[in-house]
């Protein structure tokens, strides 16, 4: 069994900025040992606010991708159950590097330019991979996560920070906000609601 998540730290975000462009509403504190049920937020050393989703595609297609163009920012998702690991970063919105390891390359795609730090994770990845063949292990699994963490400081289960802590989130319903694209909704415009 694996677990399935993607997140998105951003450099100087303040939490009721990213609540609001999320268009979610705070739900409450979670005990320090236990994940939000399905969205959570938390302040990292260093100045990053972390909002980790239960949504494999959250932080790159989904809602989270929005906060990427708030600050510099770093995303990271992975689904155990395939053993698919992907890590991003952006500047000013835009993406300026992406690694990818699919379990049906034999290899880590890098693209873009990532931080010299970065280059160094996937060539001690690569390293181990071609050393321990024998084994079966798949160390480039782990280095876009690992790639995301050299950045922002944060590992879901390896670098929670200590005393780290999760507010949980819930996700405004999208008839009512008016959805995506900024127009009223179905609900909204039925009963006079402005967008």
């Amino acid at each position: 069994m694996g677990f399935s998540h993607s997140w998105i730290a951003v450099s100087g975000l303040a939490p009721d900025d990213a609540v609001a462009t999320l268009g979610a509403e705070v739900v409450g504190e979670v005990d320090a040992r236990e994940l939000p049920e399905a969205l959570g937020m938390g302040v990292l050393p260093g100045g990053w606010l972390l909002v980790l989703s239960n949504d494999f595609d959250d932080a790159f297609k989904g809602r989270l991708a929005r906060l990427a163009a708030l600050g510099p920012a770093v995303a990271c998702a992975v689904e155990e159950h395939v053993m698919y690991a992907e890590a991003r970063g952006y500047d000013a919105g835009g993406e300026t590097w992406r690694a990818v390891r699919d379990p049906d390359d034999d290899h880590l795609e890098v693209t873009g330019a990532p931080p010299a730090a970065l280059t160094a994770i996937r060539d001690e990845a690569i390293r181990r991979q071609d050393a321990d063949e024998a084994t079966g292990i798949d160390f480039l699994f782990s280095a876009p996560a690992d790639m995301a963490a050299a950045i922002c400081g944060y590992q879901l289960g390896v670098q929670e920070p200590e005393g780290f802590r999760y507010t949980e989130l819930r996700y405004l319903r999208e008839a009512a906000s008016g959805g995506d694209d900024g127009k009223p909704g179905f609900f909204a415009r039925l009963f006079g609601l402005k967008g």
